[in-house]
């Protein structure tokens, strides 16, 4: 099932034991929260499943501040239930750098997270094996960064 919102599509696909989220345009605050509080609402989400976050077709529009508050409401949220690998896919140096200190607040013994840059040679292929989808895995047509 893909959720839909003007600025991100969300689709979980328990068969790989994966969510997937595709951002678009300016990326604030109150997206990143939304989309928080909607994925985590959804029947089939689970915290041990892994997750893809393509943040190639946006820009990030959020402070310092911004991300101390949404690293508290998914610190909050993160109940540890098991393990579980993020892989973020990113367009730009600013975008690589929000991600980590986000990453850094709310690292838990129960995630590890990678940053994939679209503009290196074989960041596709990395994300996914990272995720363990395997090379055969279709990605859902959120997913179409390259």
């Amino acid at each position: 099932m893909i959720l839909k919102n003007t600025r991100f599509e969300l689709q979980i696909d328990t068969s790989v034991n994966c969510f997937f989220v595709k951002h678009y345009g300016a990326v604030t605050f109150d997206i990143l929260a939304a989309a928080n509080k909607i994925l985590t609402a959804h029947e089939n989400f689970r915290w041990d499943l892994n997750r893809l976050i393509d943040m190639t077709e946006c820009s990030t529009n959020i402070s310092t501040e911004d991300i101390r508050k949404l690293s508290k409401i998914v610190a909050a949220r993160d109940v540890p239930t098991g393990q579980y690998r993020g892989a973020y896919v990113v367009g730009n140096a600013l975008d690589h750098g929000i991600i980590r200190i986000f990453n850094a607040m709310v690292s838990s013994a129960a995630n590890d997270y990678q940053i994939f840059d679209i503009r290196t040679p074989g960041a596709k292929e990395k994300a996914l094996s990272w995720l363990e989808l395997g090379e055969n895995y279709k990605l859902p047509e959120v997913m179409n960064f390259s």
